[in-house]
């Protein structure tokens, strides 16, 4: 079964102590082992990918309105 996670990172937040290609990260998992994962620039595209992953269609998962960062 695969299942994808979003993490929604705080402005400026590192990783390993590197700066993200975005601040949406999605992992990846395939019967409950993590497979991968992405950043991603907009909570839309991250959105997109998710539902690609899993096999999906259908209305957006999450919404962010008015984003101040």
């Amino acid at each position: 079964m695969k299942r994808a996670t979003l993490e929604i990172l705080e402005p400026g937040e590192k990783i390993f102590g590197s700066r993200t290609g975005g601040r949406y990260f999605v992992q990846e998992f395939v019967d409950e082992q993590p497979t991968g994962g992405q950043f991603f620039t907009t909570i839309e595209e991250a959105e997109q990918h998710m539902l690609k992953f899993e096999g999906q269609t259908g209305p957006k998962l999450l919404v962010e309105e008015n984003e101040s960062y």
